[in-house]
């Protein structure tokens, strides 16, 4: 069954382990929503409880500045 964003993300908040990201790259989709580019961004996590290091990918509508 699917959850809300607003429900997917409080269960994060409560379940989830803390780390700390990095931006690898960030790259244009070619699709706009209302004049506001959509892109692909790539990020590396740093789990801080020892867990091993990983890639994640994540795609957004961002303002246009």
């Amino acid at each position: 069954m699917f959850k809300s964003k607003r429900k997917r993300a409080a269960e994060l908040f409560e379940t989830g382990s803390k780390g700390a990201g990095t931006v690898l790259s960030v790259q244009d989709t070619g699709t706009t929503v209302n004049n506001n580019p959509r892109v692909k961004m790539t990020f590396r996590i740093e789990p801080l409880d020892g867990d091993p290091t990983f890639d994640a990918e994540k795609t957004v509508t961002v303002p246009r500045i």
